[in-house]
């Protein structure tokens, strides 16, 4: 037991600290790339990258959910893995000839076709299209070894961020960006090849026997991929058309900086999900705590980092993107309210995939593009770059109403939000008003200590999730004082 809890616990903090710094390395390369490409040719770098991403996802067919269930049950076969990276190594070929016979057929720009092109690559380096490199990423994930991949893709976010530094040099900035954005994904991907053999002896057999099954099985996710692309792509192609390059860049700039708080939910699921699988596999009664537990901590980290964003959103856009993004800080402001719900989101598709229920998630996938796509007709053209950050907001929320009705049928989601939590976040809330016009790093610091302390003094967390936390957080290597408090502090 103690060595799966330090697994566990080895396993979140090196996704949320590891991948959060990379995160952040990531959004500093870019943010430099976007102060010398200009708005406008970041606007067109934007919509080119979500053009792609959104491609993507027709080669996708769901399949990693698929298997993160199904190696979890059995971690050392890798007949299942073989069968998903066989078959998207045939349709990428069949992709990437079927969208250069319509990008001529369209008569797109022999730029634009040559910066696709550049990017199609990517799709096999890089871990940011959750292709290729997701698919080999699951051995790490199912073992609790995910301080691996974060190793490797913090060495796919420092070469970037070196290579842009040489960006001021060249006349050809876009190109040379969309190059380095690709080749630097490359010694990372080789680095994970020979990860992948030397802690499970893994190495990839075309294989096509399991295919059928695979396929049926996963058929309901390649329809929630595809569409959830289009939910969280299309907004910045759509931009770019029928507003403009420059409204793009400026919508892309908020929207990026909100990403890097996807770093916390990303790692918490990637590191319970196993659990929840393993203890529902052998008839555990902790599954329904975990969950819970979850839940809870996926709204308290989005509202109080949706609080700390909102409040200093012009100060945070001004010192990282400078004067010319500005205006982008009203996108940010937005986009960060809707974490609330996407996070909610993130884990609960995840959960009706673990109880076989994924159909469900291809109808939330619908609803939200659906939504999303009537609210953009409807507020581009009055309100800009802002109507569609509120269009996303919205479709957010009746993605989330339609899922919660999904699970209340169940015995996990009927009581997520308790009276308790309420008053605790209202507290914080007016607190962090009356501090608003402090320096931004005070500000953030009394915040988050007045969060932590609230969260101990009103008992927000039983004494099951207390030592939970405890173990995946090593609270208690660090600080054995403080460790015992909060121990004793529910009982």
């Amino acid at each position: 037991m103690d060595q799966t809890r330090q697994r566990v616990s080895l396993n979140f903090t090196s996704i949320f600290f590891g991948r959060g710094f990379g995160l952040v390395l990531n959004l500093f390369a870019i943010i430099l790339a976007a102060r010398s490409l200009g708005v406008e040719q970041y606007g067109l770098f934007t919509a080119i990258l979500s053009t792609i991403t959104i491609l993507t996802k027709f080669i996708d067919f769901g399949f990693s959910p698929i298997i993160t269930r199904e190696l979890s049950k059995k971690p050392d076969n890798f007949s299942l893995l073989n069968n998903a990276i066989s078959v998207r190594i045939g349709l990428f070929f069949i992709l990437v000839i079927f969208s250069n016979i319509v990008f001529k057929l369209i008569e797109l720009p022999f730029r634009e076709i040559l910066f696709s092109n550049i990017l199609f690559s990517n799709i096999i380096f890089s871990s940011r299209f959750l292709s290729f490199r997701e698919l080999l990423e699951i051995p790490f994930k199912v073992n609790l070894k995910m301080h691996i991949v974060v190793l490797i893709n913090f060495l796919d976010n420092f070469l970037l961020l070196f290579l842009i530094l040489f960006l001021p040099l060249f006349d050809d900035k876009i190109f040379y960006f969309v190059s380095i954005f690709c080749l630097a994904n490359i010694p990372g991907f080789g680095f994970l090849i020979f990860t992948l053999y030397k802690n499970f002896r893994y190495k990839f057999e075309f294989q096509i026997n399991r295919a059928s099954w695979l396929l049926k099985e996963s058929l309901p996710l390649m329809g929630y991929a595809i569409f959830i692309s289009i939910f969280q792509q299309f907004d910045i192609v759509l931009t770019k058309n029928f507003i403009s390059e420059m409204a793009n860049g400026i919508y892309s700039a908020g929207l990026r900086l909100t990403l890097p708080l996807s770093i916390f939910p990303i790692a918490l699921i990637s590191t319970t999900l196993p659990k929840i699988i393993a203890d529902l596999e052998n008839k555990k009664s902790n599954s329904k705590k975990i969950i819970l537990l979850v839940y809870k901590l996926l709204f308290i980290v989005s509202f109080i980092s949706a609080l700390l964003l909102s409040i200093k959103a012009e100060d945070i856009v001004l010192v990282l993107f400078g004067n010319e993004y500005l205006p982008s800080y009203k996108v940010v402001i937005i986009l960060v309210w809707s974490n609330l719900f996407l996070f909610f989101n993130f884990f609960t598709v995840e959960l009706l995939t673990v109880f076989h229920k994924q159909k469900n998630n291809l109808y939330f996938a619908i609803i939200i593009v659906v939504t999303d796509l009537l609210l953009f007709a409807l507020l581009h053209e009055k309100y800009g770059y802002v109507g569609v950050a509120i269009s996303r907001f919205i479709a957010t929320i009746v993605g989330a109403i339609f899922l919660k009705y999904i699970i209340s049928k169940g015995e996990y989601g009927k009581k997520i939000l308790s009276v308790k939590l309420l008053i605790y976040s209202t507290t914080i809330l007016i607190f962090s008003i009356l501090i608003s016009q402090l320096n931004i790093f005070i500000f953030f610091v009394l915040v988050i200590i007045i969060s932590l302390i609230l969260a101990i003094k009103f008992r927000l967390f039983n004494e099951f999730e207390m030592n939970l936390i405890l173990s995946i957080s090593k609270i208690q290597n660090i600080s054995p004082k403080i460790y015992s408090y909060l121990k004793n502090s529910n009982r």
